[in-house]
């Protein structure tokens, strides 16, 4: 099964991990916002991003060199203003 049940490759870890430092960065560190970059072919984390609140931002073409080829690097932020009750 894939979609975050438990038999898929990340099982939803990777979200908890994004919620938890949005409620660090946020709430403890009092960040105004949090970015994350992420190759664009890596689609697994932009929808963890995406499922997680971030919205995508920017897109920096050729930005990263990976097995010899360039890749575009996608820019997904977080916004303390973008939250409910924050």
């Amino acid at each position: 099964r894939r979609g975050g049940s438990w038999g898929s490759r990340g099982g939803g870890r990777g979200c908890e991990a994004i919620e938890q430092v949005k409620r660090i960065g946020f709430g403890e560190l009092g960040l105004s916002r949090i970015e994350a970059r992420i190759a664009a072919g890596n689609q697994a984390s932009q929808r963890a991003f995406a499922n997680c609140g971030f919205q995508l931002r920017e897109r920096r073409e050729r930005a990263v060199l990976e097995r010899g080829q360039w890749q575009d690097l996608l820019v997904w932020e977080a916004r303390r203003s973008d939250l409910d009750g924050v």
